[in-house]
């Protein structure tokens, strides 16, 4: 059993989108996936809408400018609030 540290419960440990290793976890996906055979990869992220706060299942999705720094492009949108993103992969 994991136990969580002490005073983690009162700490936020949640990385802001964009954060480096929020980057570098999309990365480490794209290269599993390249590796593993897969003609692309698709990212459901949530589109923030003005200076609406992202509630925390939202920022679990993370935000397209994320994926889009990690060179993926929107390929389709199925409501204002969330939009279908890939990256291929070229030639698989």
């Amino acid at each position: 059993m994991i136990k969580p540290q002490a005073g983690a419960e009162d700490e936020d440990r949640r990385l802001p989108p964009g954060h480096p290793r929020s980057l570098a976890l999309i990365e480490a996906a794209v290269a599993h996936a390249r590796a593993s055979g897969a003609p692309a990869v698709e990212a459901y992220p949530t589109v923030v809408r003005g200076d609406e706060p992202l509630t925390t299942i939202s920022t679990f999705m993370g935000t397209p400018e994320m994926f889009a720094k990690s060179g993926f492009a929107e390929c389709a949108r199925r409501s204002a609030s969330r939009m279908i993103m890939r990256r291929g992969f070229g030639g698989r």
